[in-house]
């Protein structure tokens, strides 16, 4: 479980590897992390920096903030803040693409939707997507979406408007390339919204289908498609169809996930929403057996993220003979040094095994 700030700061390069090679199972991200982690890749170096930022140097106007009580830092206008990370967050690469990627979804939804109805077929189906893994949809209509479902087509396509060696950095594409499910129970309180949410109820008609001939950066035809909006073939406009998003049908899958596993363990980076969705899962399968909270929420603060793990134990979420350990750290110094000292050893052990 990871909180969306972790995807603009420090963790996502050790998230991405995890996903990359299959080290972890399933995933929980509270709203507004996947934007994030796509936003990182079409920023280039000129889209994120630390704190102190040399304004001159990126000549744009600027705005006083405080980041601490005793100093203060100036930062652009179009910049939004993380902590000590700012990033431009009118940035119109990251909107041409979620606009388009969105806009395809939507079209492929209410297609399905028209050829269910008009083929008069049956509106609720249970489909089995992961096979041994055993997550299904549940009962619901077939043309509304699932939080989980709309980020695996997301990191689906693309591939289709990201260089490869900007998608292949995030974690939504590695996740959609694994099969590994990427849960997003507060979905609606991410930046995803803007464009989900229709500002008109007109827009021109996209078309994936990039123009005759090689791209002019000379990688895969279609590659630059967001940086060249003349390449989306238009027509006239239309009504933009509206995603219907179906909440409960992720609640179904990730119980079912944890109730059919033999062990699981779970790392929570943060507290909150992902914390809670993830350990009441396990609450369905009596606990879990391993459990690992990183976070510097104490438990005099009366939160989520500064329970500690024996609270779980109290409920069942986590089983009674389980060692779990929390760590009270700064996550982005923390995490990636565990990764590198288990999952990485693991993955290079094996590679120098094959070799």
């Amino acid at each position: 479980g990871i909180i969306s700030t972790l995807f603009g700061t420090g963790v996502r390069d050790a998230v991405t590897f995890l996903c990359e090679h299959s080290l972890v199972d399933v995933i929980v991200v509270s709203g507004g992390g996947l934007e994030h982690d796509i936003r990182r890749a079409v920023a280039g170096k000129d889209g994120y920096f630390t704190l102190p930022v040399d304004n001159a140097q990126l000549g744009h106007s600027t705005t006083t903030i405080n980041t601490n009580p005793s100093a203060k830092t100036t930062v652009p206008d179009s910049f939004g803040r993380f902590g000590n990370v700012v990033y431009d967050k009118h940035n119109e690469r990251f909107t041409t693409i979620m606009t388009a990627i969105v806009r395809q979804i939507a079209a492929e939804l209410a297609a399905k939707k028209d050829a269910q109805l008009s083929a008069g077929g049956d509106l609720f189906k249970t489909r089995d997507i992961r096979g041994e893994r055993g997550v299904l949809d549940g009962l619901c209509p077939s043309w509304c979406i699932s939080p989980r479902e709309f980020w695996q087509r997301v990191g689906e396509l693309l591939p289709s408007f990201l260089e490869k060696h900007e998608y292949e950095q995030t974690v939504t594409y590695w996740a959609a390339k694994n099969n590994i499910p990427l849960f997003c129970p507060s979905i609606t309180d991410g930046d995803i919204m803007r464009y989900v949410f229709p500002e008109q109820e007109e827009a021109p008609a996209f078309s994936l289908a990039p123009e005759a001939g090689p791209s002019p950066t000379g990688s895969t035809p279609g590659a630059s498609i967001a940086r060249l909006p003349a390449r989306f073939s238009t027509g006239p406009t239309r009504p933009t169809p509206l995603i219907q998003f179906d909440l409960v049908k992720d609640i179904y899958s990730v119980n079912r996930v944890a109730m059919q596993a033999g062990h699981t363990g779970i790392i929570v980076l943060g507290g909150g929403v992902v914390k809670h969705h993830i350990c009441n899962a396990n609450l369905f399968r009596n606990g879990a057996e391993h459990a690992v909270y990183i976070s510097n929420a104490q438990e005099y603060d009366g939160s989520d993220g500064g329970a500690r793990p024996d609270e779980a134990v109290s409920w069942g979420k986590i089983k009674a003979t389980a060692k779990p350990v929390k760590i009270y750290s700064e996550i982005s110094l923390v995490f990636p040094l565990l990764v590198a000292a288990s999952f990485a050893e693991h993955v290079f052990a094996a590679k120098n095994h094959q070799q």
